[in-house]
């Protein structure tokens, strides 16, 4: 009988990661391929306080002296990225659908960095009226407002004011 709780014991942890992996399993695949892009880009990666480091914000910094490194990966430009938010509105159910109001805006961890931002030309799935939008009024951080039922990849276009683009794609979830 020992024996049999022995191995019950042993398989708790397992067996709870395991039903917690599937049950977040969209979760975690969209984190493991948002991690896939960013390394396969080179851009810098980091996962906790001192935890895992990828990448360097420079490719030429990965053989810099560790001090000559810190000082130029602090004084490197922030990325910038898409954002988002959906919150549920019943109110505007059809068919059986569950809709969402969803809010997609630019951010960047250097906000003065949106000052060089001329346009954000959003691009929704296929199935949205005007799928393609232009944005561009800075006060809102570029923001777009719209209703949705599903969850889609999002692509945006930043134009910056010295004509320069930065393509940038997000998962919109709705949860």
């Amino acid at each position: 009988m020992t024996n049999w709780l022995d191995i019950l014991n042993e398989l708790i942890w397992p067996s709870s990661i395991l039903l917690l992996a599937i049950f977040f399993r969209k979760k975690l695949e969209n984190i493991i391929d948002q991690v896939g892009l960013r390394i396969g880009r080179g851009d810098h990666f980091e996962v906790g306080a001192g935890g895992i480091k990828l990448g360097s914000p420079d490719p030429s910094l990965n053989n810099a002296e560790p001090e000559k490194k810190k000082e130029l990966e602090e004084n490197q430009p922030s990325d910038i990225y898409l954002a988002h938010r959906a919150t549920r509105a019943p109110d505007l159910d059809s068919d059986g659908a569950k809709y969402f109001r969803i809010r997609v805006w630019l951010d960047a961890d250097h906000p003065e960095l949106l000052n060089d931002v001329k346009e954000v030309k959003y691009i929704l799935h296929p199935t949205f009226k005007n799928p393609v939008r232009v944005i561009t009024d800075r006060r809102t951080l570029f923001g777009l407002n719209t209703i949705g039922w599903g969850e889609f990849n999002l692509k945006g276009i930043v134009t910056f004011n010295d004509g320069s683009i930065k393509d940038l794609e997000r998962y919109i979830t709705l949860e």
